[in-house]
């Protein structure tokens, strides 16, 4: 299902792929500010003698934003045909705009989703041989995921035996089979 939009203004040219563009640059630029509301560390104001806590200046903009996004989401969806429903607000906000895109059909994966498999499989073909060369190619492989999570991290300190001569690749192999099967489940619907 796609909806089309149609604006007096430009005739009957289709509207809905620029008002979903638009849309999508405020929901980006809505969730980047509630990140940043989001690491304010400020107490509440509470005014001389006042009893009952008071709602922070940092609560109100997180609660525009939620209130913001929760349009935002209605016009996304209504734009590009996807299927909105009413917490989509707090699912982008949760999940980004990414899974957001997924929940509507417009893309069919995440950007992390696809890294990660790429990942597993690359991986996973490489241990299943001898060490020269793949330790290597494993740790190319390896080394833009360091850091996006521990399991990777394991990976990486495991490997960094191998390389040192502390850990056979035998046992690193047995090893890293686990965490992969273990970054899979993980990942496999993110």
């Amino acid at each position: 299902m796609e909806n089309k939009v149609y604006s007096d203004q430009f005739g009957t040219h289709d509207m809905s792929g620029w008002l979903g563009e638009k849309t999508e640059y405020v929901i980006e630029a809505l969730l980047r500010l509630h990140k940043e509301i989001d690491d304010i560390n400020n107490e509440p104001e509470i005014p001389y003698g006042y009893k009952e806590p008071q709602i922070t200046k940092e609560e109100k903009v997180k609660k525009t934003i939620e209130y913001t996004l929760f349009d935002l989401t209605k016009i996304y969806s209504f734009a590009l045909g996807g299927d909105w429903e009413c917490n989509d607000n707090n699912f982008v906000l949760k999940n980004g705009l990414e899974k957001l895109k997924v929940k509507y059909g417009l893309i069919e994966e995440t950007s992390e989703h696809h890294e990660v498999m790429h990942f597993v499989e690359k991986a996973s073909n490489l241990i299943q041989g001898e060490r020269y060369p793949n330790r290597t190619l494993f740790y190319d492989a390896l080394l833009p995921m360091v850091g996006k999570d521990k399991l990777f991290d394991d990976l990486d300190n495991e490997l960094e035996l191998v390389r040192d001569g502390q850990k056979s690749w035998e046992s690193f192999v047995i090893f890293a089979k686990d965490i992969i099967q273990q970054i899979k489940e993980k990942y496999q619907d993110s």
